[in-house]
């Protein structure tokens, strides 16, 4: 079956899911459960769009951060964390 284009329809979730979001993990300084979130989040996108963990490829629909947040490598993390300290930026240009 054909797939969706998978760069617009994750963009598009995460800009109207994210004050909701925000407002869920307003209640603690820690930032861990915020970054785990917005993996899940991520990752629900990629794995709908029938992606499946494996290599990055994307011929194949695979990619290596499909798996659990405390299993990433701390590269990967910093990518949640990019979200998070920029995501009035990317909401409000």
């Amino acid at each position: 079956p054909p797939r969706s284009n998978p760069t617009t329809p994750p963009a598009l979730y995460c800009a109207t899911a994210f004050p909701l979001r925000k407002r869920c993990f307003a209640v603690t300084d820690d930032d861990y459960l915020f970054r785990e979130a917005e993996h899940r989040r991520w990752m629900m996108s990629m794995l709908l769009m029938g992606y499946r963990s494996g290599p990055t490829d994307e011929r194949t629909f695979t990619h290596e951060d499909i798996v659990p947040f405390d299993r990433l490598s701390e590269e990967s993390r910093t990518k949640d964390l990019y979200i998070l300290e920029n995501a009035e930026y990317i909401m409000n240009g």
